[in-house]
């Protein structure tokens, strides 16, 4: 069965960055699609790490409903609109 997954980054500051949501059969299949994702996608900052920062991966079932949401909503803030979507494709 597919289980959803979060992937926050974590500062050594104490700040955290929600960076993905993923579908999953396992825990280790969601940090297998983490490191698929920093190898493919290279140009992503936020799939980096700087030194003291870490990833961390939540499982949905093991989050309040209020936290999964919470960090749902600070994806949908942080995701950038590409340039066509946010023109409906006029230049």
């Amino acid at each position: 069965m597919k289980k959803r997954y979060m992937l926050l980054k974590c500062g050594s500051d104490g700040c955290t960055e929600t960076i993905d949501c993923i579908t999953a059969s396992c825990m280790d299949e969601a940090k297998e699609a983490l490191e698929w994702m920093r190898t493919h996608h290279p140009e992503r900052p936020d799939l980096s790490l700087e030194s003291g920062e870490f990833f961390e991966i939540l499982d949905e079932e093991h989050c309040s409903p209020e936290e999964w949401k919470a960090g749902l909503d600070r994806l949908e803030r942080n995701r950038v609109v590409h340039p066509c979507k946010a023109t409906d494709g006029k230049p």
